[in-house]
């Protein structure tokens, strides 16, 4: 069991958006992220040291289907599953894989500074084995 840190950033773009990377290596440059997770890893959402945002609000199950992926629910679910500390998130991943290259995506809420409105943004976490 690992914990595998998402590190998020503004895109300083209008409308916002995020700029993510992982503690795996994966840095796409942009929000286009799929994080690699196994059974019973745990996941850290934290604001990037230079992130110009003001917060990370929720982490969120996405309920839409986003198109033909084998998806599937990885992130634990019940009440209290996303616990927040100031500025960053963590969550269990399910101790049960449900297939390799099963997929979950998620939705990351934040606010950037001067604004109250909350953004959202919808990486994927993709199940090793």
């Amino acid at each position: 069991m690992a914990t595998i840190t998402i590190y998020v950033k503004s895109n300083g773009k209008t409308p916002p958006g995020l700029i993510l990377r992982d503690s795996e290596g994966h840095t796409p440059g942009n929000d286009d992220l799929t994080t690699a997770v196994d059974p019973g890893d745990k996941v850290e959402w934290k604001l990037e040291t230079d992130s110009k945002l003001q917060s990370i609000e929720h982490i969120q199950y996405y309920t839409e289907r986003k198109n033909n992926e084998n998806e599937s629910p990885i992130l634990v679910r019940g009440s209290g599953v996303f616990k927040n500390n100031k500025h960053s998130f963590t969550a269990d991943i399910i101790s049960k894989s449900p297939g390799k290259d099963s997929v979950e995506y998620y939705r990351i809420g934040f606010k950037i500074p001067g604004d109250t409105a909350v953004y959202w943004d919808d990486p994927k976490l993709k199940m090793n084995i």
